[in-house]
């Protein structure tokens, strides 16, 4: 899940590395909504984030390590 993609990033990416999330906003059958994901992934890396850009119909974050 979303913990296991979360730690494989904290263990690969280098000190100032970027990671950016991207996701749909609109309706689905998915567990969980695309803000919920980023949410998530932001409270279990714990890294700046450098910039949010929303769209009506997507969402894309920025972190740096």
């Amino acid at each position: 899940g979303l913990g296991v993609v979360a730690r494989h990033i904290d263990r690969t990416l280098s000190a100032g590395g970027h990671v950016v999330s991207v996701h749909y906003l609109g309706e689905t059958d998915y567990p969980l909504t695309g803000r919920q994901v980023h949410d998530k992934l932001a409270a279990q890396l714990g890294y700046t984030t450098l910039a949010l850009h929303e769209e009506p119909r997507f969402s894309a974050l920025v972190f740096q390590r």
